[in-house]
């Protein structure tokens, strides 16, 4: 499966169970799936679901979702492990990695029921850390996912389409105003060209490739004459490609940075987690 499929399994569960524990709390009255699923595990569906903590809905989430979080490290040890590296694409381990890292976390949220305190809340406080780091991670990553030398080479095809549009067009476009009108899209999407107006430091390069990205998803880029959507898509494009080949420096160093900062809460998460079940199992913290 692709992340864009994990996404949205992970975005039905979070409302359904989002839905369950609303009912749970008596913020409203409503028809819960866990009531009528009780009978199929032994339980009368007349037996109302507790989902406070140290009940037993909200243990069964704590273990799964601490087991899905140390699932996430087995995309660590395919990169890491030679037995492991031809199993399966990379792609698809990263893919399935952050779906760990995102529905581990909810189910941990739901174990809580919304309520941290104490060590508790430390190791909480991680986690979210750690799964909003590892959001950065993966948006670093993917501006870095594609070799150099390939998108050289989807950049020269683009200039060339552009190049058949332009001769082809009755709007008599010269050389000059398509150059503009590619750098322009580049523009749009966020580009920093070297020796422009605002440097090209590392952090003016992610910042400006956010607010790129986030303009994407609502405008294309502008021309000065009509053309089909078809167009403006491959500017959008080529202005994304062009902008990733001039920022692979800049995100080549916060991958590094990220790593740096990712690394350890990660591993203080893991830490605090195993403090908090051994306390829990010691001191017998169930009901």
């Amino acid at each position: 499966m692709k992340l864009k499929t994990y996404t949205y399994i992970w975005l039905i569960l979070t409302f359904w169970l989002s839905y369950e524990y609303l009912i749970f709390n008596k913020v409203f009255q409503g028809t819960s799936a866990f009531m009528k699923l009780q009978p199929l595990v032994g339980y009368k569906s007349t037996n109302k679901i507790d989902p406070s903590p140290g009940a037993s809905l909200s243990y069964f989430f704590g273990w799964l979702g601490f087991g899905l979080m140390c699932t996430t490290n087995l995309y660590i040890l395919r990169k890491k492990l030679p037995s492991l590296q031809k199993v399966g694409k990379l792609s698809g381990w990263l893919d399935f990695h952050i779906f760990c890292g995102l529905m581990g976390p909810t189910f941990i949220v739901f174990h809580s029921n919304f309520k941290v305190n104490g060590l508790v809340a430390i190791a909480f406080w991680c986690m979210i850390i750690t799964v909003a780091s590892g959001m950065v991670g993966r948006y670093i990553y993917f501006q870095l996912l594609t070799a150099k030398g390939s998108m050289k080479k989807d950049l020269i095809r683009f200039e060339n389409s552009f190049e058949v549009y332009r001769r082809a067009s009755s709007k008599k476009i010269s050389t000059r105003d398509m150059e503009r009108i590619k750098h322009n899209a580049f523009l749009h999407v966020g580009g920093l060209a070297p020796g422009g107006s605002i440097k090209l430091t590392t952090l003016n390069v992610f910042t400006h490739t956010i607010i790129g990205d986030l303009k994407s998803l609502f405008l294309l880029p502008p021309l000065p004459f009509r053309a089909n959507r078809l167009v403006r898509l491959n500017l959008q494009r080529y202005g994304k490609l062009r902008r990733r080949l001039v920022s692979i420096t800049s995100f080549n160093k916060l991958l590094g940075y990220w790593h740096a900062f990712h690394k350890p809460f990660s591993i203080f998460m893991y830490v605090v987690a195993v403090i908090h079940i051994a306390s829990a199992l010691f001191f017998r913290v169930v009901r």
